[in-house]
């Protein structure tokens, strides 16, 4: 009874072309806010235009999102897909991004994604994060910023910038609950140890 309001609502609305990704995700956050189990976010199509989201707004979502500890996944499809954006909130939210592809049908990456989502997560607590280099007062810098949410599905990136001597990171961090106890986060501390490397010409293109 609900499917034929909902179409003919669908129905009124101009097909302008142009996905208000953002606005999306805001309510999303609103109907789970107040929730103490973990919230994820799955979204189909090919986001937003490519010129179509301030930095600050989309900074500001990116936030909430890792405020109310709710992943964002995107299986991407469409004429013209806006990496950027998909790739960058799946990445700073702990979600995945999904291409079908001719290995991966529609269907395969809607099923795979559904177990994607329920996954556990790794939030890192921004407060208790540290870097530390073996060598005497010096200073270690990370980029991005904050040490984004880790899964075990996926690869997450970081660049240092400081001696190449031996450093290390440590940080504590809540995990999503499993479905035993939905509303127990537990805490973790998490250390990642940084070996000595030497310079290589290879990775001048990072300095830019």
């Amino acid at each position: 009874p609900l499917v034929a309001p909902a179409r003919r609502e669908l129905g009124r609305r101009t097909p302008l072309g142009n996905t208000d990704l953002l606005g999306g995700l805001r309510s999303a956050l609103e109907q789970l806010a107040g929730g103490t189990a973990p919230g994820a976010i799955i979204y189909i199509g090919d986001g937003p235009g490519l010129t179509g989201i301030l930095p600050e707004d989309f900074a500001a979502t990116l936030a909430a999102l890792r405020q109310q500890r709710v992943s964002f996944s995107a299986v991407a499809i469409g004429n013209q897909v806006n990496w950027p954006c998909l790739a960058s909130l799946a990445a700073g939210s702990g979600g995945n991004v999904l291409v079908p592809v001719d290995s991966l049908s529609p269907r395969e990456a809607g099923q795979r994604m559904a177990g994607q989502a329920v996954a556990p997560i790794l939030w890192p607590d921004d407060g208790s994060l540290e870097l530390a280099s073996q060598m005497a007062d010096t200073a270690v810098a990370m980029l991005p910023f904050q040490l984004p949410p880790l899964r075990h599905d996926r690869e997450s990136v970081i660049l240092f910038l400081g001696p190449l001597a031996p450093a290390s990171i440590t940080t504590t961090a809540e995990k999503t609950p499993g479905r035993d106890s939905p509303d127990s986060w537990p805490e973790v501390q998490l250390t990642f140890d940084l070996p000595q490397r030497d310079p290589s010409s290879d990775h001048a293109f990072l300095e830019q």
